[in-house]
């Protein structure tokens, strides 16, 4: 099983979040005009949804992040930031696989 570092996180989602405000169009549909131009929250969207197109390499080896296991840091950002929109938004909660916050990774 291979899960995606919280640095892996944070740097996927400070890029897709720059592009999203230099322009990029966004891969979701999000109603809430507040969220609507917040954009680290539709990149974390993105990449909790599998929209994110980006690879991870570790020690020679790539990775597709669908391939990842999500860190819990992404599902608390959603809540926090997102609370009832990001429910009404959010996947089945079977399609999305994160890291036990009782877990302890680096």
């Amino acid at each position: 099983m291979n899960f995606m570092s919280r640095y892996e996180l944070s740097k996927i989602l400070a890029i897709r979040s720059l592009q999203l405000s230099e322009g990029d169009s966004c891969q979701v549909k999000i109603s809430c005009p507040t969220l609507s131009t917040d954009f680290l929250f539709m990149a974390a969207l993105e990449l909790e949804q599998g929209l994110v197109d980006v690879c991870v390499e570790r020690h020679g080896q790539v990775f597709h992040v669908s391939e990842l296991i999500l860190p819990c840091e992404l599902k608390n950002l959603l809540d926090t930031r997102g609370g009832d929109v990001y429910t009404e938004l959010s996947p089945s909660s079977s399609s999305v696989r994160y890291l036990s916050s009782s877990k302890s990774f680096p």
